[in-house]
């Protein structure tokens, strides 16, 4: 199976909380995909430096087209909020993700400076996260949609955001929206003298 057809849910939640998004995504997507569950895996970490490693150690990124961090959101900060510590992009491997597409349902991590550094470092070819805060049930929700448009019916990521947003329009807040690396190019041109995207 390709692995554009392949999520990696990483969870970023403390489990002392009572609710953990990426385990509820990963339980709404074995259900989507119960006849075919390689495509959806799932991995906690317990802080920042478990993530950082994992990554460094690209386990099993290669495998995935997605990767989903489910985490708290720091804009102020520009990071995520980790157990044991905040997550800048800086803090990652220089290209990490390059050639995927990574999703956040962190609030307020869809804002566009802090995906275009997201991308610009990650090497990442997009990124889907919500603009506003959002509660874990809402996030695990709209991205169970978005991954059944993606995974089983073939959809485009940007266009998968668009028809979601449709679908659950009023329903649902967050703001949830799509940068690929166009989309935020102009970011990267001002804080690079006029350069593009490091490759």
């Amino acid at each position: 199976m390709s692995r554009r057809r392949r999520v990696l849910v990483i969870e970023c939640i403390p489990q002392s909380q009572k609710f953990n998004e990426g385990k509820m995504l990963r339980h709404f997507l074995d259900l989507i995909f119960e006849n075919d569950r390689d495509r959806v895996a799932y991995y906690r970490v317990k802080g920042k430096s478990q993530l950082v490693n994992y990554i460094e150690q690209k386990k099993d990124i290669s495998r995935y087209g997605f990767v989903h961090l489910s985490a708290h959101g720091k804009p102020e900060l520009g990071a995520l909020e980790l157990p044991r510590g905040y997550l800048y992009p800086g803090d990652l491997r220089e290209g990490c993700f390059k050639g995927r597409v990574l999703t956040l349902s962190a609030c307020k991590t869809g804002r566009k400076e802090f995906v275009a550094e997201m991308i610009e470092h990650t090497g990442a070819d997009a990124v889907v996260a919500p603009r506003d805060d959002v509660w874990f049930s809402t996030a695990a929700l709209w991205f169970s949609n978005f991954y059944y448009l993606v995974l089983e019916n073939g959809y485009e990521p940007k266009r998968a955001c668009r028809r979601v947003n449709l679908m659950l329009h009023g329903q649902v807040r967050g703001g949830f929206k799509f940068y690929g690396r166009r989309d935020v190019q102009s970011i990267v041109d001002g804080r690079n003298g006029g350069g593009t995207f490091a490759r």
